[in-house]
């Protein structure tokens, strides 16, 4: 499966899950997935109108952080809050994955690296242990 593919795929179950996560979680009157061939945003969108409630409640901005999708801006309507959240992380997530196993490596390589050198110097001879003031070395 080519990366594009699978990201495309993972895309859609995020906003799937958090499609379901939002009608269990909030009243809604509508909550629907769009492609990104379908959606004005080109991605994966999660689409939803929320029932008697002024702006988006943390509850349901809790469900999108986990999901990681993209709050869009939108009006509310008339007692109803509109929502619209989309997958758009894909080149981003790659390279933030990329960038942090780096910096993990990077960081257990010196780890490793100070480990041997502390080793070498201080490990193959005898450290002199200082004595208290006034007493004399045997």
């Amino acid at each position: 499966m080519s990366k594009s593919v699978r990201c495309t795929v993972e895309n859609r179950q995020r906003v799937q899950r958090a499609a379901r996560a939002l009608r269990e979680t909030v009243p809604t009157v509508l909550v629907e997935t769009t492609p990104p061939v379908r959606s004005e945003h080109d991605a994966w969108t999660l689409d939803a109108v929320l029932r008697d409630t002024d702006g988006v409640p943390p509850e349901v901005l809790r469900e999108l952080a986990l999901a990681d999708l993209t709050l869009q801006p939108t009006p509310s309507q008339a007692g109803h809050q509109h929502l619209v959240a989309t997958a758009l992380k894909d080149l981003a997530t790659g390279l933030c994955l990329s960038m942090l196993c780096t910096n993990i490596w990077l960081v257990v390589g010196f780890g490793i690296w100070r480990l041997l050198v502390d080793g070498l110097l201080f490990g193959t001879h005898d450290r002199e242990t200082p004595h208290p003031v006034g007493s004399q070395k045997n």
